[in-house]
């Protein structure tokens, strides 16, 4: 697979499809086989343009079928990186299994125990921590300092996470919930979210959507939505943390994160449902001033914030 030799590609399927329990065991017990896991995954990362090769089909149905086995937690160990928190192959293996979950449309994967959702959440809260930390890394560097590298694999790896669990979490995957209020996820991702309000890049870099955590707005108020969605515990924690006026941030429409103002929609009518501190909360807020958005400009209108709290739309005067 590696040399992209057909003939040996052929041999190696047929044997893998008629035993792949057992040579999802060999491949994990032995130094050789492990070996060769990680040139596959390496391949896979160079052909992932070309699809449709018999290589890039070959190692993602074993990678699958390791998946399927129960080998997901074996692998991302065996891939660790001691020099970094997370390294490239372990970022592949999020894609692949990514991929896997999306393959059930609105079904719960079978393949996926509570065991693997505990060690989800483990790797979810050691990532987002370290999402906090290269947020404030890019904010603080200069466009010569700033290094792409650094951030690729963190952000990859957290949108991943994010949608893995925001899938799960929608399916009603038994465990889940509780295995992320354990980790306190609520805390973590406003506090990501909470750092991104700031990031604006210079020209040069807005090319990269991994110095702007591109999608990851959107991902966080999905999680917050789906965690409070009829949990007043977490509706309140989400109160008590300053959260609710973040949330109405998001009301807006981002380029870089579609559907953001949709999901902020559901999200806040889930944090205000049946709560009454939450809704008085809003009652009590008051706007502050009112923003000059593209929209707006290519609109030809202007809104003005008056004295009582309301917005009078005007046009742009040339």
């Amino acid at each position: 697979m590696i040399t992209n030799h057909s003939t040996a590609i052929d041999v190696v399927w047929q044997e893998w499809m008629l035993n792949g329990s057992i040579w999802s065991d060999l491949m994990i017990e032995n130094g050789n086989g492990r070996k060769i896991l990680g040139l596959i995954v390496d391949d896979l990362e160079r052909l992932h343009s070309n699809e449709e090769s018999k290589s890039f089909e070959l190692g993602y149905t074993i990678f699958n079928e390791m998946f399927l086995f129960g080998y997901f937690k074996q692998l991302y160990t065996l891939f660790k990186d001691n020099s970094s928190v997370l390294s490239t192959r372990q970022t592949i293996l999020f894609k692949l299994l990514d991929s896997k979950i999306h393959t059930y449309k609105d079904t719960l994967p079978t393949f996926i125990n509570h065991r693997d959702l505990e060690f989800l959440c483990e790797q979810f809260e050691l990532i987002a921590k370290e999402t906090v930390r290269v947020i404030l890394n890019v904010k603080g560097s200069s466009s010569e300092d700033l290094q792409v590298e650094q951030v690729s694999n963190v952000y990859t790896a957290i949108i991943l996470l994010f949608q893995i669990l925001n899938e799960l979490l929608i399916l009603e995957a038994k465990g889940l919930k509780q295995s992320l209020a354990h980790i306190n996820v609520i805390s973590l991702t406003l506090d990501i979210l909470g750092h991104l309000r700031t990031i604006n890049l210079p020209p040069a870099q807005a090319d990269h959507p991994e110095l702007g955590f591109n999608f990851l707005k959107r991902e966080c108020v999905r999680m917050i939505g789906a965690m409070c969605h009829e949990d007043k515990k977490i509706q309140d924690e989400i109160r008590e943390l300053g959260g609710i006026p973040l949330i109405l941030e998001q009301f807006k429409i981002d380029d870089s994160n579609p559907y953001l103002r949709e999901y902020a929609t559901l999200a806040l009518r889930n944090i205000m449902k049946d709560n009454i501190e939450n809704q008085e909360v809003i009652r009590e807020l008051e706007p502050q001033e009112v923003l000059q958005t593209d929209e707006l400009n290519r609109m030809g209108i202007t809104p003005e914030l008056l004295k009582d709290g309301k917005i009078r739309i005007k046009k742009t005067e040339l």
